[in-house]
């Protein structure tokens, strides 16, 4: 199965409103989460965006164990990128 991303992979499609107006901060305040990595941080994850944004997501499992640069090389064959952390966050 290794090479092959098949459809029973892709979980919940969907869309998030991100606000690149907010600071990375105020989004992870938002989305009142238990603890937060000190490395989380504008200067390591520098906003790419502006204003506001609808994004389509798509949530995938890979049903293995894989490794995050297999994950990213199966996903961009299926014409897919991942999230970066406003999107993420914008998940809530």
């Amino acid at each position: 199965m290794a090479g092959k991303l098949d459809k029973s992979m892709r979980g919940a499609v969907g869309k998030v409103l991100v606000d690149y107006a907010k600071s990375l901060k105020e989004m992870i305040q938002v989305g009142k989460y238990n603890r937060v990595n000190n490395g989380i941080t504008s200067d390591h994850f520098p906003a790419a965006g502006t204003g506001q944004k609808e994004v389509g997501i798509t949530l995938f499992h890979f049903n293995r164990p894989i490794s995050s640069d297999d994950a990213i090389a199966e996903m961009e064959k299926a014409g897919y990128r991942p999230a970066d952390p406003p999107e993420i966050l914008a998940l809530g």
